[in-house]
């Protein structure tokens, strides 16, 4: 009961930090991508194609319920809300985990750290599909800290085995391809710790995970996603090399470059911050995709370095500890979304509050010491720390599987069409500070039995 007690009043005290941003940003803070998802589901746009189905119809549901009402910002005002309670919740349970378990009091620093920083209350009020994302993320995380820490204990109970075996394919659903590296950690850890009482389990993950991410998207007739959403990299790194090397351009490059983009756009459009100039204006085929991909591992066996500069330039702000994105926002305030699709959807504009929160967000992000807590560089070495300090040491290797669910994050933004995205790179920072608290804590106790 006292343990129980203890994760309520840890949740209340970051809900009751985070309530004036939830106040000051009605209705809600919405990214782009929300309202594309809002405008599938109701039938007012079905040109994109390549947000999660079920986050079209989840925020599709929220909203038509506000409209239903005849109040098309309650609806996603009711999502925000509930939203922000759910991750303060689970944050208040993995707070007293931590507490008991690893860090004692020292973990109650991430009250404090939750609380006052303000991106974290301005993401959890966010309908967008990384926030919830990161809420999966960091439920999933709590699960392996729990495994590493209460070992025998945690698997012998069916509902936690259940719960890893069914976790990767609830993150399918809330980002494309989010649940395959989850499923291989769910599935080698059942195959461990329970041996052939695992293998069951581990098939059902497997099983769950191709109906909700395949089968069911099929039978539906939703239409996949466009294959540019993969070609990032390839685009933007192929579109450096050109610029550097536009003389070794032959005829028959130029000519696979242009069956999938104007030649134009992708020698003269290249920003080496945002592929989205080019992805954007691209079409691919299987076939197109083939021929394309075989042309730029030829570049790359010829220039390497070429190609790996390239690279960088196009995702180094995610290593650099006090830049933002000079591309895209840091965080959102009120329905940013395209005008013409909030006036179809009958959202109102940004509301006073919203200013507000942003000259409080400005102050904040301006503050040496908290700019840095603010940005992605810190938390994306820290993470990759943590792995390789996780691979050496044989006593903390058990946070290894932790570690790899924040470097999968890491690397799907090291391929993404933008430079030090926040939004993108969200789900890694909110689970971060719990993997390192976790790290640390047993560290110092084992130093303690040294």
């Amino acid at each position: 009961m006292k343990h129980i007690r203890k994760q309520w009043i840890l949740a209340g005290i970051l809900f009751l930090f985070w309530i004036p941003w939830g106040i000051l940003c009605f209705p809600g803070n919405m990214p782009y991508d929300a309202g594309t998802s809002i405008a599938w589901f109701t039938g007012l746009d079905r040109s994109n194609v390549n947000n999660p189905y079920f986050q079209n119809i989840l925020f599709g549901s929220f909203y038509s319920l506000g409209k239903g009402l005849g109040i098309p910002e309650f609806g996603v005002c009711f999502y925000c809300w509930l939203q922000m309670i759910l991750e303060a919740i689970l944050l208040g349970h993995v707070i007293a985990y931590l507490s008991d378990k690893w860090a004692g009091k020292a973990a109650y620093i991430l009250v404090a750290f939750y609380a006052l920083i303000p991106v974290f209350p301005l993401y959890a009020f966010m309908m967008g599909k990384d926030s919830n994302l990161a809420i999966g993320i960091l439920w999933f995380i709590y699960l392996l800290l729990k495994s590493a820490g209460d070992r025998e204990e945690f698997w012998a109970k069916k509902s936690n085995r259940v719960w890893i075996a069914i976790t990767p394919a609830i993150l399918s659903l809330l980002r494309n391809f989010a649940g395959w590296i989850p499923l291989i950690i769910a599935i080698v850890l059942l195959l461990i710790r329970r041996k052939k009482e695992g293998i069951l389990p581990a098939c059902l993950s497997a099983a769950l995970l191709v109906i909700v991410s395949i089968a069911i998207p099929r039978i539906a007739g939703i239409p996949s996603a466009e294959i540019k959403e993969e070609m990032s990299m390839p685009l933007q790194t192929a579109a450096y090399y050109v610029q550097q090397h536009e003389d070794e351009v032959t005829p028959e490059k130029k000519e696979i470059i242009t069956s999938v983009v104007d030649w134009d756009m992708f020698t003269y459009g290249y920003n080496p911050n945002l592929a989205d100039r080019i992805k954007d204006v691209s079409t691919f085929t299987p076939e197109t995709r083939a021929k394309f991909l075989g042309m730029w591992w030829g570049m790359f066996r010829k220039h390497p370095g070429t190609i790996l500069e390239g690279w960088w330039k196009s995702m180094w702000i995610y290593f650099a500890p006090s830049e933002q994105s000079p591309v895209k926002s840091h965080v959102f305030f009120g329905v940013n979304i395209n005008p013409e699709l909030r006036a179809w959807l009958g959202l109102s504009e940004v509301a006073e509050g919203n200013y507000t929160a942003a000259d409080i967000w400005n102050w904040a992000i301006n503050v040496p010491v908290l700019r840095q807590l603010q940005c992605i560089g810190l938390y994306s070495w820290i993470a990759v720390a943590m792995t390789l300090i996780a691979l050496i040491f044989r006593k903390l290797r058990k946070f290894l599987p932790c570690c790899l669910m924040l470097i999968m994050v890491l690397v799907a933004c090291m391929l993404g069409p933008v430079n030090g995205y926040y939004r993108y790179a969200y789900p890694m920072i909110l689970s971060t500070p719990v993997v390192f608290t976790a790290m640390t804590g047993c560290f110092v106790k084992e130093l303690k039995k040294a």
